[in-house]
């Protein structure tokens, strides 16, 4: 069934990926580079949601001409039953009595109150409806990446194996594996089943889902249950702002090229080895007056953070960013190699 979606080589990486990262072969970062390279097809969030709204804009267009067109073409009809009412009622109250011009008149002027009535119905309806389905379209390529950057970036093993049991409805304390299959295969039955059926589905949508219903349970596979269910903590919209890829790049490039017109000098990055070796990361044990300087977020308890030479620190996706690219602190500029 899979098989009709992704590519065998797609399949083996996003097992790779999981199993590895269960065991802590790779980090965070690695494997959610490797799942957006090799299982996402290199595309980012912004190219994927453009062409599933792009789509849907355009479906939905469609059927809400088409909807708003009757509904004009209903008010029309109104509209004209009650010119002729009115007719009726004036011919059968006074003297006047109309002749074949009036009556003819009185056809054409309904025929054009009823095509701009389905004219007007189908370009509002049209326009209205694609908005919305084009937004929706987007958001909803927009989860899939989402809850990968959620995963890989801002959860421990416990809550990325909460993430995935919530996905795949998996209900009780340390479920069997036997139990665990059963129900995603269940899933992935409906999830097919409704694809198919569904004809206004947009075609990269059910390619998402079936993405993290996959991702999910192959980290149901790999990693141990908790010996309790752990509660996720509500995500605030600008962590997603902070961890999307083109926001931080932008972040990067604006902050880069300030330091450059101070410094006069091209700032010149680290190696990833590099980084880890002379900026490692720990998790705050508590909340820290300063902000990112990447992001010009809070620096709460509990993320995990780059701490560099001189002090500083900054959020760890936002450190291996910078750092990447420019080999100083953002705050002292002083060399983060030494």
């Amino acid at each position: 069934m899979l098989r009709e979606h992704f590519a065998a080589s797609e399949l083996q990486a996003l097992r790779q990926v999981a199993g590895q990262w269960a065991r802590e072969e790779l980090s965070g970062f690695e494997a959610r580079k490797r799942v957006l390279r090799d299982v996402l097809r290199g595309q980012s969030h912004m190219d994927v949601g453009m062409s599933s709204a792009t789509w849907a804009a355009s479906e939905a267009g469609e059927r809400g001409a088409s909807v708003g067109a009757n509904i004009g073409h209903d008010i029309a009809s109104s509209v004209t039953s009650a010119f002729s009412d009115t007719v009726k009622f004036a011919t059968a109250n006074t003297r006047f009595q109309p002749g074949e011009n009036v009556q003819t008149v009185g056809h054409v002027a309904a025929e054009v109150v009823n095509l701009l009535g389905m004219l007007a119905g189908g370009a509002v309806g049209g326009v209205s409806t694609a908005i919305v389905g084009g937004t929706q379209a987007g958001m909803e390529s927009r989860r899939a990446f989402t809850f990968v950057d959620r995963l890989f970036l801002r959860s421990t093993r416990d809550q990325a194996w909460e993430l995935s049991a919530q996905t795949l409805n998996i209900e009780g304390v340390q479920p069997h594996p036997q139990a665990v299959e059963d129900m995603f295969k269940v899933m992935l039955r409906s999830l097919l089943d409704h694809g198919c059926a569904a004809s206004q589905q947009a075609p990269q949508g059910l390619w998402l889902q079936l993405v993290q219903l996959c991702l999910s349970f192959e980290l149901l596979k790999c990693l141990p249950a908790p010996p309790t269910r752990v509660e996720l903590p509500k995500e605030p919209l600008l962590v997603q702002l902070r961890l999307d890829e083109e926001y931080l790049s932008n972040r990067v490039r604006e902050l880069a090229g300030m330091i450059d017109q101070i410094s006069g000098g091209k700032p010149s990055g680290m190696s990833s080895q590099r980084i880890h070796a002379c900026c490692p990361s720990e998790r705050l044990a508590s909340n820290l007056d300063d902000a990112c300087p990447i992001c010009l977020e809070q620096l709460s308890a509990g993320e995990k953070v780059r701490k560099l030479p001189c002090g500083h620190v900054m959020h760890c996706e936002c450190g291996d960013r910078w750092l990447e690219t420019a080999g100083t602190c953002p705050t002292c500029r002083r060399d983060a190699r030494s």
